[in-house]
């Protein structure tokens, strides 16, 4: 991801941020990746570049640091994500994950990188979290490989974006615990 939709998905990365640091008792977890070389790793890798991790000093400031890299294993991504977050924290979690839908690295891209990356999601579903796709420009259709996403075609629409895709999941959710 290069160009505009780096700077969309830098912008986004630091809304979450500035929205969620306020909220009582969100344990929040921000993470970016990199594969195939870029960030100090070699062919075939997965590097993780941690922003921010609850009860661990963060620099309020290394969202700015967003940028293009390297490659991306989506799918490794998210479960490497997700098993760190695990091992920190056993609560129900959301996992955003601000991405282009366009997984490539060296020997992963096409139909094989969308379904490693759909297998990766459900993989890291049944580890407890809600994987939800911040779309920026999706390049795959977002169902391809989320089952849950929010398309980000302007931050300025992000905001009420989130809020009413959390409103109707937490509707559904009273809903479906309320006994008449």
């Amino acid at each position: 991801m290069g160009g505009d939709k780096i700077k969309k998905a830098r912008q986004a990365a630091i809304f979450m941020y500035e929205i969620f640091k306020r909220v009582p008792d969100v344990k929040m977890y921000m993470y970016g990746h990199t594969a195939d070389g870029g960030g100090g790793g070699s062919y075939g890798d997965c590097i993780m570049r941690i922003y921010s991790e609850y009860g661990k000093a963060s620099n309020a400031h290394a969202l700015g640091s967003i940028e293009a890299r390297h490659n991306n294993r989506d799918g490794d991504a998210i479960l490497a994500a997700a098993q760190r977050i695990r091992s920190q924290n056993s609560d129900p979690c959301l996992l955003f994950v601000i991405s282009d839908g366009a997984p490539y690295a060296m020997n992963y891209s096409g139909k094989e990188a969308i379904e490693d990356t759909r297998k990766k999601v459900t993989q890291a579903q049944a580890l407890g979290f809600q994987v939800i796709q911040i779309a920026i420009e999706e390049e795959v259709p977002s169902d391809e490989m989320f089952d849950y996403s929010i398309k980000m075609t302007d931050i300025k629409n992000l905001p009420n974006d989130l809020i009413a895709y959390v409103s109707k999941k937490v509707d559904k959710l009273i809903k479906s615990r309320t006994i008449i």
